[in-house]
């Protein structure tokens, strides 16, 4: 079955590797299987492994991602309409939003580095989302030794984007 399972002596990791599925991972930590919460799980790795198999297919994610990326240009569009910004201006900031969520998903952010920092420095209500992308972008664009020292921690990890992707714009 396409099940992986590692271990580290501290915690049991069950990673799943269906075909055409996303991904996912079970851990089950030793004191979970001492009290046997995680004895089950355990069990199903070799009598039942396709009860790991996830319901939700790549194809659905990727699916429900361009729709609501969709969503995102077309109130973006919406929005523009009565401002300056320009269909390339508008393509180029959903380019730069699709970057960062690949780069969290493929290594090249932390896991969850862009999505944490925007969940847990903007306003509840998004009023100040935009300064904070800014502020990434401009991050990203800035090699780390020019960066300045006392910038946010979670924007000091972010690396470095060579390339013109977060260059401002004229």
């Amino acid at each position: 079955p396409p099940l992986l399972i590692t271990s580290d002596t501290q915690v049991i990791v069950i990673h799943t590797n269906f075909t055409n599925t996303v991904k996912q991972k079970q851990v089950v930590t030793l004191a979970e299987l001492a009290d046997g919460r995680g004895l089950e799980l355990l069990r199903r790795v070799f009598y039942d492994p396709e009860s790991f198999k996830p319901t939700e297919t790549q194809e659905q994610v990727t699916r429900a991602t361009a729709e609501d990326f969709v969503e995102v240009a077309n109130r973006l569009r919406a929005y523009q309409s009565g401002s300056e910004l320009s269909s390339e201006k508008l393509a180029h900031f959903i380019v730069r939003l699709l970057f960062c969520l690949f780069a969290e998903d493929t290594g090249i952010f932390d896991r969850h580095a862009f999505t944490y920092y925007l969940e847990n420095r903007t306003a509840p209500d998004g009023s100040d989302l935009g300064i904070h992308l800014a502020r990434m972008f401009e991050v990203l664009n800035t090699p780390r030794e020019h960066r300045q020292a006392n910038l946010d921690e979670l924007l000091a990890d972010l690396p470095y984007v060579n390339g013109e992707l977060f260059a401002e714009q004229r």
